[in-house]
């Protein structure tokens, strides 16, 4: 039985999410949401439906957040749990991802081809885990966290709330990264990361201060 999908976000990551969608369930896409392109146009052959004013005419759906960035997917997440709390948000994950015992995925979570989740590893609500990403054991990562593709995290890593990882990035054990940091592509970081801090170089340097989501 096909499974009734709603997609906010008509950028490029909404690409990669139809591509997850489709090779993971069987899904009826009724549209995309997203006031920033015309109605009527297409991603990946489904259907730019506008914004969100018709929203509330949708019902037993699943609704998926297809933002690449981890403020505004969290941002648009709050937003429409606020007015819409009867959305229900699933979490996709490839069928060629490596699942060890003991791993726990939260809602609106995507874990896209080719990564693999060790054990006993928590992964939060509204996460995207990129293409062929890997978590060590026992680390914990927190909501609406993106891993771009390549992303190596070894065990026992806490990664807080919001943080983004740049491509082929690696993080060493046992270490906590600040909630709504960043890291830039092929950073090493072997280090605690403060929160809200942009990392950047291998070994990674802190930058400057990041934005809190406007939330």
């Amino acid at each position: 039985m096909s499974r009734k999908v709603l997609l906010i976000g008509g950028g490029g990551h909404c690409k990669d999410v139809i591509w997850l969608l489709r090779e993971s369930i069987k899904p009826e896409f009724l549209g995309i949401i997203d006031g920033r392109l015309p109605v009527g146009a297409t991603v990946c052959g489904v259907p730019v439906l506008g914004d969100d004013l018709g929203l509330e005419r949708f019902s037993q759906v699943e609704v998926i957040i297809a933002i690449g960035s981890s403020r505004r997917r969290f941002e648009v997440w709050k937003a429409i749990c606020h007015k819409f709390p009867h959305f229900r948000f699933p979490s996709v994950i490839h069928p060629s991802v490596k699942l060890a015992p003991g791993v726990r995925v939260g809602e609106g979570t995507l874990i896209t081809a080719g990564s693999t989740i060790a054990n006993d590893v928590i992964i939060g609500n509204q996460v995207v885990v990129n293409l062929q990403s890997i978590i060590g054991h026992d680390s914990t990562i927190g909501d609406s966290a993106t891993l771009a593709p390549g992303t190596v995290i070894a065990g026992g890593v806490t990664v807080g709330e919001g943080f983004e990882f740049g491509p082929n990035s690696t993080v060493g054990s046992g270490l906590q990264l600040g909630a709504w940091g960043a890291c830039g592509p092929g950073a090493g970081i072997m280090a605690n990361s403060p929160e809200r801090t942009l990392m950047l170089g291998n070994p990674a340097r802190p930058i400057r201060t990041l934005d809190l989501p406007t939330v």
